[in-house]
């Protein structure tokens, strides 16, 4: 599917959603209370896992227009090939197409696609460093699995306006490890470079133009690699306080970790 022709179908749902943008383009944020989700009755199971959830704030899908004031920034202050590896990646389109993409302002205003979890992260490390001084008190991170459910959940009960929807799929930070589905729900791990391919697994929620299913909800979980970018795929960001969210249930994910990975850890508020 050319990219062109995939755009009216991916974005019909964005005239209407203009709840989350304010009128200076300043992304306003949900905030979600703090509350319990169960995770597994969300993802059409039988069983029960209740989880506890802080408050927290949750975004819409990052627009182009939002991605690009990133990508600008780092033009002037990284490396040619760092800035280069920031950009959608090239395969969501034929190459006349991916360059009418990455180059024109058609697509400012519609979810940014193509970004992989790897840079889906640095932005939000950079978002994290812009609100922050000495100390990180304040982070922005791609949200937990749990996180997600709680939010969707709490805006479709409230109706309140949001667009989680079944065009688009959002990335989690959340690992896609077979092995501790169930065990541990919101399980993280800060792969390497050298780790095998499988180990750079990162999960993928809800439906999207790819994937021929008649509602959002059961959910379904797909495993796609963190250093790639896919057509399909946008990015929101949760914003939260060092330390929220870190609860017994939850011991796979820790802020000293992500903060290892940002390689932040002695701006970490201890």
């Amino acid at each position: 599917m050319r990219l062109k022709k995939a755009i009216p179908v991916i974005f019909s749902f964005w005239a209407i959603l203009v709840g989350f943008i304010s009128a200076g383009g300043d992304k306003k944020l949900c905030s979600i209370p703090e509350g319990t989700v169960d995770v597994y009755k969300l993802a059409g199971s039988s069983k029960s896992k209740v989880m506890h959830l802080d408050p927290f704030e949750i975004s819409s899908f990052v627009t182009y227009r939002e991605y690009k004031v990133y990508l600008n920034q780092i033009k002037k202050d990284s490396s040619v090939a760092f800035y280069q590896s920031q950009l959608p990646d090239s395969s969501i389109a034929l190459p006349d197409i991916y360059k009418q993409y990455v180059e024109s302002a058609e697509y400012d205003d519609y979810p940014v696609m193509g970004i992989s979890w790897e840079s889906a992260m640095n932005y939000c490390r950079w978002m994290t460093l812009k609100a922050n001084k000495d100390s990180i008190t304040t982070v922005y991170r791609l949200p937990l699995n749990s996180e997600w459910l709680g939010a969707y959940d709490y805006l479709k009960n409230g109706s309140i306006k949001n667009d989680f929807n079944n065009d688009y799929s959002d990335w989690l930070i959340n690992e896609m490890d077979e092995s501790y589905y169930g065990l541990k729900y919101d399980y993280f791990y800060s792969h390497k470079k050298t780790d095998p391919p499988v180990l750079k697994r990162k999960i993928v929620i809800g439906n999207s133009y790819l994937f021929s299913m008649d509602r959002l909800l059961p959910y379904y979980w797909f495993g796609h690699y963190a250093n790639h970018g896919y057509r399909q795929v946008g990015f929101r960001y949760v914003k939260c306080k060092v330390g929220t969210n870190e609860r017994p249930e939850m011991e796979a994910f820790s802020y000293k970790q992500l903060f290892k990975y940002w390689g932040l850890y002695k701006n970490l508020k201890q």
